[in-house]
């Protein structure tokens, strides 16, 4: 099964982490790679592991804000 996941892996409670993303195809191809984008972990624990919402959650950063 193909997959791509975002993984939270950091002990912290507040602020930003460097978001990783994990690659996923059967059991040949499991790769990791920690990218330059800083998320804050607010955004990060309104959706579940799947990517989905979590309940009762109807309000969320969905856009980046650009800098000039």
């Amino acid at each position: 099964m193909k997959g791509l996941t975002i993984v939270k892996r950091t002990s912290k409670q507040e602020g930003t982490i460097r978001l990783r993303f994990r690659l996923r195809d059967g059991r040949g191809v499991d790769m990791y790679h920690k990218s330059e984008i800083d998320a804050d972990l607010k955004d990060l624990d309104k959706f579940t592991d799947t990517g989905e919402l979590k309940p009762r959650v109807s309000v969320y950063n969905y856009c980046c804000p650009i800098k000039m």
